[in-house]
């Protein structure tokens, strides 16, 4: 695997670090890149177009917190315990 580094402009940190905080889970800077360069040559026809997913992949619920449902088929009844 290379290494690389690169400068980015001003403009393009604002708006990477604006993305990565609008996520649940902030993704790490290399695998934002990564995306970014395979989506960018994906379209120009260099690799093959990435696997198309439904949804996204469960992440799972914190340790802390867990949701409980009261009655039988009641999502307004939905409580969230947090256990700290």
């Amino acid at each position: 695997m290379r290494r690389a580094s690169v400068t980015i402009t001003d403009d393009l940190e604002e708006a990477l670090e604006a993305y990565r905080r609008d996520q649940d889970i902030p993704p790490r800077l290399v695998d934002v890149m990564q995306a970014a360069l395979r989506e960018f040559l994906s379209g120009r026809g260099y690799l093959p177009p990435p696997p198309e997913r439904s949804r996204p992949k469960p992440r799972g619920v914190p340790k802390g917190r867990r949701v409980r449902i009261e009655g039988p088929d009641n999502l307004g009844a939905a409580v969230i315990e947090d256990r700290r």
